[in-house]
Parts: structure tokens; sequence; C-alpha cells
């Protein structure tokens, strides 16, 4: 996987709540969709849980115009819309720990930046299979924030 390459294809649209299937060809193939419309897939035995989200904070989908300056990337000054790094960025980690067979399950939520409150993946399937997050042991979630 080359990630810089998966990133640039994670990013290419801002994707809203309710778009985040459309990222499905991107994910590793395996992936089962639940009962709200998270995509999730088991790796091995592990009592961890690895997530991250789709969707980004955003209202409309709209294509991305990046500006690659070495190994940075972003967008355009003044730009209306979002780079979509978060979470794109855990995506890719979570993508690469997937083709390397890091023993966990893969959570990849949908609606956690919705203009609706949020969290509608994460909460939403936690309310409906408690007993299946109940059997892990920690949590790893690669939601970017800052920048160390």
């Amino acid at each position: 996987m080359n990630v810089k390459e998966t990133f640039l294809k994670l990013t290419e649209y801002t994707h809203p709540f309710k778009t985040e299937h459309e990222l499905l060809p991107l994910l590793p193939k395996g992936m089962i969709e639940d009962e709200v419309g998270n995509y999730f897939i088991t790796i091995g035995q592990s009592d961890t849980l690895f997530t991250c989200h789709l969707d980004t904070y955003c209202k409309e989908k709209v294509k991305v115009e990046h500006v690659i300056q070495g190994n940075k990337i972003s967008i355009p000054t003044g730009s209306t819309y979002t780079l979509g790094a978060d979470d794109q960025a855990g995506v890719c980690i979570m993508m690469y720990m997937i083709e390397q067979n890091v023993p966990g399950t893969y959570y990849f939520f949908i609606g956690e930046e919705s203009f609706s409150g949020g969290r509608w993946g994460s909460l939403g399937i936690f309310q409906k299979r408690r007993s299946f997050f109940s059997k892990f042991k920690r949590c790893i979630s690669f939601d970017r924030r800052g920048y160390g």
C-alpha cells in the first residue's frame, strides 16, 4: 500500500455523513457492514479495537484541490472546504495495519462529524451491540488532533 496515494484518493472529495459508502471500494476486501452502516473487519485474535471515521466535517461533497509540497499535503489558502485529513489519516493507518495483518478488530465509523450531533455511527452501534464491544480490553482511536 502506498500511503500517500491512498490518502490522496481518500481525500479526493469531502465526504459528508451519508456518503461514506462511496469510500468502500478503497477499503480492504472483506469489510462487514453493521446494522447502522459502519464497516468493520477482524484480523486474528485480539482484545484490541481500533477505530476511525470515514466522514469529513462538511455539509456537501466537493472536489478537493491538493497542494503538495514535499511530504506535506494541504489545500489552497482561502479554500471553503476541508482537506479531510481528520480522519482520513486514521483510515490510512488502519488500512496499513490490516494489510500487515496486525491482530485486532478494525471499526470504520460513519457520521462521527455530522452536523446533526456527531457520533452517529459509534453511539448507534454501541447501543445495538453493547455485548460485542464489551469483550475488548482496549480501544485505540486514530482520530487526528493537533500536530504532534
